[in-house]
C-alpha cells in the first residue's frame, strides 16, 4: 500500500533543492511539484513504519511548514480501473 504525503512549504516558489532532499528521504518514492494549496506530493510505500520514519523526516527539511499523509485504502490498480468503468458508464447514459 502506498501513502501519499501533502507538503505546504514556506514560500510558493518550491525550490529544486527541497525537492531532492525530500526524494532521498527514506521510504519516499516519488515527489513531484503540485498548484494548489500544496506545493509538493510525496510518495511513500506503506503505510505504518514506513510513514512514522518519513514523515518526520520530511516535516525536519528546512522550508516545510506542513506534512499530511494521506493512505491509500485500496489498490491503486484496481482504483484506475474503476475510474475507467466510470468514465465509461458516465458516457453512455
Amino acid at each position: 500500500m502506498k501513502t501519499y504525503v501533502l507538503i505546504q512549504t514556506q514560500s510558493q516558489a518550491v525550490e529544486a533543492r527541497l525537492t531532492e532532499e525530500i526524494a532521498a528521504l527514506p521510504g519516499v518514492h516519488r515527489v513531484v511539484q503540485v498548484e494548489g494549496p500544496f506545493d509538493v506530493v510525496a510518495e511513500v510505500e506503506g503505510h505504518d513504519e514506513s510513514t512514522l520514519v518519513a514523515l518526520p523526516q520530511i516535516t525536519g527539511v528546512d522550508g516545510v511548514l506542513r506534512a499530511i499523509p494521506l493512505h491509500v485504502v485500496g489498490d491503486d490498480r484496481e482504483a484506475d480501473r474503476s475510474w475507467g468503468e466510470l468514465e465509461g458508464t458516465s458516457r453512455s447514459a
